[in-house]
Order: structure tokens, then sequence, then C-alpha cells
């Protein structure tokens, strides 16, 4: 999502800078794109960030004083409430737009009787049940990203901080550093031999996806969008299909022209049952013609 946002956000003759601690992403890719600078900060460094965001504001011709703001800042990497926090305090004031990147994940971090509700009902629902269970899934990245929604909604001065949330599902697309769609890949190609088990509990689960390239667009188009209309809300993206682990499977075989896929299912009880049912159906491997 960030190499292709800053394409983008380069060929719409933005100036743009990026913030991280160092690491290197996208294959060094950035450094084609024009306009674009990259600077080290650490959020965990409070005091030494708030300077390093005056600095490049003031460098920039943004200030307090100014009639000029940041166009968006867009937040890929704000994971704890103290991180959130920190971006706050250095760029209130001198901001349109702050867009934070946060998960469908928060939802698992409360009642799921919550999912069946309307979406006026679930973000007052998510702020009761966060308020009454405090720190109990604190170590848990949904709940750190659940803490960041409800500092944003309850702890930021509005009129000096608009903010918008989006919610992704599991994010494909070119650059994923995550490994995770890739290895399902080189997995359904070597599943002759090693065959893909799928427990009973997550059969018949569905998976959401969003796009990485929808989601930079999306980020662009928020700049020229009306800001009354748009902040101070959550939005969920993704797709409108929602598929199963092996629908998940089958597409990517189709794609590849694979013509067998192999695999396991099994009910997951217990360990002793996963190994009683792997010794019995081990014999009777199942394959599923796709031709």
């Amino acid at each position: 999502m960030g190499l292709k946002l800053l394409q983008i956000l380069s060929e719409n003759n933005y100036e743009i800078y990026y913030i991280n601690r160092g690491k290197k992403y996208w294959n060094n890719q950035v450094k084609k794109i024009k306009n674009a600078t990259h600077i080290f900060g650490n959020r965990n460094e409070k005091k030494e960030y708030t300077k390093l965001i005056k600095y490049v504001s003031e460098k920039a011709g943004i200030t307090n004083s100014s009639n000029i703001k940041w166009s968006a800042v867009y937040d890929f990497c704000g994971y704890k409430y103290s991180e959130v926090q920190c971006t706050y305090e250095a760029l209130k004031g001198l901001i349109d737009i702050y867009v934070f990147i946060s998960t469908d994940s928060i939802y698992d971090a409360c009642d799921k009787k919550i999912r069946q509700s309307n979406l006026q009902t679930q973000q007052i629902l998510i702020k009761i049940y966060l308020n009454r269970n405090g720190n109990q899934f604190i170590k848990e990245q949904h709940a750190h990203k659940l803490k960041c929604e409800e500092f944003l909604y309850h702890y930021t001065q509005k009129d000096i901080f608009p903010f918008v949330i989006l919610r992704l599902p599991d994010v494909i697309g070119p650059f994923d550093d995550t490994g995770r769609f890739w290895a399902y890949i080189k997995w359904i190609q070597k599943s002759q031999d090693y065959p893909i088990y799928i427990d009973d509990e997550c059969k018949n689960t569905k998976i959401s996806f969003v796009f990485s390239e929808d989601v930079a667009l999306l980020c662009l188009k928020l700049i020229d969008m009306n800001k009354r209309d748009i902040s101070y809300n959550s939005y969920n993206i993704a797709f409108k299909e929602n598929i199963t682990l092996k629908q998940f499977f089958i597409k990517i075989v189709f794609f590849y022209n694979i013509d067998y896929i192999y695999l396991f299912l099994y009910l997951a009880i217990s360990f002793e049952c996963q190994q009683f049912k792997f010794k019995r159906q081990r014999q009777c491997l199942q394959i599923l013609s796709i031709s």
C-alpha cells in the first residue's frame, strides 16, 4: 500500500515526506519516486520525534500561524496508543486530515454480538466494551489498534485534528512483505508432496480481503473529499465478496492452471484427535480435481 500511495501522490505532484525508523521497504523502489523525502524518526522517542515533525513542518512553511497545512497524514505503522498520541501532539493544528490505518481484527477484541449490529450501534458497543474490559486484551494486536482508535475518538481535540479511520481486512497486492500470499501459492504448487490441512473450525469461515492499490487510491481521494462529511468516522474497507479458505485456494489453482490441489480436511478438537484423524485419513487422502 505504502509504495503505491507514494507513487500516485508523486504522479499528482504532491510533495511527500515519509517517516520510518530506518527499515528499507519495497526493494528501494521508493528512491525512484520524485518529490519524495525520506526521514528517520522514532515515535518511541517522543520529545525528539515532536521536534523533528515541527522542524519538517516549518521547513515546508507549515506552522500554527500560517494558512498552510499538511494535505494529509497517513499512518500505516501506528500500533500502540502512545504512538498515536505522539503523532497527535506533534501534528495537532497542522493537518487537513489524519488517516489512521486500522484493522477489522479490532472486532475480535469485542463481544461477537457486536458484529451483528448496524454500523452506528457497532461504534457505541465497541467503545462500551473497551471501557468495561480495560487492558484485558492489551497484549493482542487487535487490542492495540482498538486502543489507538479509542484515543482518537476520546482524547483528541477535533477541530485541530480531523481524522479518518480505515479498518482493513487481509491486504493482498504488490510488495506484500508478509509473504503470506506467496507462501500459499508455493504450498499449493507443492501440495502433492505437502498436502494442505484445513481443520473443521476454519473450513467454512469466510475471509475478507482488500487490494493494496485500491486502498492507496482511496487514500488519495480522501484529500479532495469534504472533510466535514468524512471526519471523525471509521470505515470498513473490503471486497464485497467473502470466500472461504478452500475457495481462496481454488481461485489460486485456476489462475496458475494447476491441475490438482491436495486438501486434507480434519476435525481439530484436541492434539490426540488430530493425530488420530491424520493416521486414519492418510490412507484415503482425497484429491480434489480442478480440471
